[in-house]
C-alpha cells in the first residue's frame, strides 16, 4: 500500500468513526424525544421517535458493517487481534491524533446508547407483560356469561340462567 493509498484508508476510517458518532449522538436525541412523549401522552411524536430510532440503528449497524469491511481491507488480521491502538500508531500522526480524538468521543456516547437502549428494552418487557395480565384478567372476567351487579362489575351470584323453547 503507497503512503498516498494510507492516508486515503486512515481518511476513510476517520470518516467512518466520525459518522458513527453523528449517529449515536442521533439515537440519543430520539430516545429522549421517545421518553418525552411517553411522558407527556404524544403517541404521534413517540411513533415518529421510534422510527428514527429505528433508522439510527439500521445505519450504526451499516457503519459497524464498513468499518470492519475497512478493517479487513487493510491486513485488518493483525489490527484485528491488537485494537485499535495498533491501527492509530500506523496512522500519519495528524490523522492518528484525530483518530484517537474521534473514538475518545465515541466510546462514552455508545456505552451511553447502550445502556438507554437496555433500559427501554426492559421497560418494554415490562410494560407488555403487564398488560397481557391486564388483558388475561378482563378476558377471563368478560368471557363468561353473567350480568352486571350494583358496582358496575360483574356479579356471578346475579346470573340468570333460561331456556326459549323457540318450537313451540
Amino acid at each position: 500500500m503507497t503512503n498516498r493509498d494510507q492516508q486515503d484508508w486512515y481518511e476513510r476510517l476517520l470518516a467512518n468513526f466520525t459518522s458513527q458518532e453523528q449517529i449515536h449522538a442521533r439515537m440519543l436525541e430520539a430516545i429522549d424525544e421517545s421518553e418525552d412523549a411517553l411522558r407527556t401522552g404524544r403517541m404521534e411524536q413517540f411513533v415518529e421517535s421510534c422510527r428514527r430510532q429505528q433508522s439510527c440503528a439500521l445505519s450504526m449497524q451499516r457503519l459497524e458493517s464498513d468499518r470492519l469491511e475497512l478493517i479487513r481491507g487493510c491486513g485488518g488480521g493483525a489490527a484485528d487481534r491488537n485494537g485499535i491502538d495498533t491501527i492509530i500508531d500506523g496512522a500519519p500522526e495528524e490523522l492518528g491524533v484525530r483518530i484517537r480524538e474521534t473514538i475518545d468521543r465515541l466510546k462514552p456516547l455508545v456505552r451511553q446508547t447502550r445502556m438507554r437502549c437496555a433500559v427501554i428494552r426492559n421497560a418494554v418487557g415490562s410494560l407488555s407483560r403487564h398488560m397481557g395480565g391486564l388483558m388475561q384478567g378482563v378476558h377471563g372476567v368478560l368471557g363468561r356469561p353473567g350480568t352486571y351487579g350494583r358496582m358496575g362489575t360483574m356479579a356471578r351470584e346475579n346470573q340468570l340462567e333460561f331456556n326459549v323453547d323457540l318450537q313451540s
